[in-house]
């Protein structure tokens, strides 16, 4: 598993949170254990500089600048005291970059606030909202309108899920918001709950209101 060696990170990078890359996915994509695709790049030491570094003129060596009493880390080597050499083959960064697009699995139990570092690249899983799940942890809530008068009747109900459309039976006089719950059809064993609301004509959402 890919993942195993990554692991979430909460401080202790040192890499800008505008340096994590987001990628976008959809429940249906976690469902269906979708792969997904990222471009990364591999870092190789400079061949023509080989990294090397001089001392930084601005601060002598020194690391940091100073004005009367106050001392301040030198803003041109950040307080290295040292700066790459210039090289044109790698804008004097000491290294190039080759890119590369690789194929990985969602991982399980992602969210939305986890940040993975696959082979030193930051990303970060954001699920897109949808037009008719609601996520709730592994769990997956449809709201489903149906007509009133089924409601009171019960019968077969034409309903989404994330194996596509299904019937569901409801019973006789069913309550306003009752849940019916399919077993294990949510994301990694979690449970689907359709949710029946009442789809009430204009002229009587006063006399339901009231009776309920």
């Amino acid at each position: 598993d890919i993942f195993k060696d990554f692991g979430s990170i909460f401080g202790g990078s040192r890499q800008k949170a505008n340096e994590v890359e987001d990628i976008y996915i959809t429940i249906e994509d976690i469902y269906a254990n979708k792969k997904v695709n990222i471009r990364i790049a591999k870092k190789e030491i400079c061949k023509k500089c080989n990294a090397k570094k001089q001392k930084c003129k601005k601060c002598d060596g020194k690391g940091y600048t100073q004005q009367s009493f106050f001392r301040r880390e030198c803003d041109a080597c950040d307080g290295e005291g040292e700066v790459p050499v210039q090289c044109d083959e790698c804008q004097s960064k000491g290294y190039t970059e080759t890119w590369s697009d690789i194929s990985i699995n969602i991982p399980e139990g992602i969210d939305s606030h986890t940040i993975y570092n696959i082979d030193n690249h930051l990303v970060r899983f954001v699920i897109k909202k949808h037009n008719d799940f609601k996520l709730d942890g592994n769990d997956i809530y449809y709201e489903k309108e149906v007509n009133v008068i089924q409601m009171i009747l019960g019968g077969d109900v034409n309903i989404k899920t994330l194996d596509g459309d299904k019937t569901i039976t409801i019973k006789e006089c069913t309550q306003p918001f009752v849940s019916y719950r399919l077993k294990g059809k949510g994301l990694y064993g979690g449970d689907y709950y359709c949710i029946i609301k009442p789809l009430i004509p204009n002229p009587f959402k006063f006399i339901f209101i009231f009776f309920y």
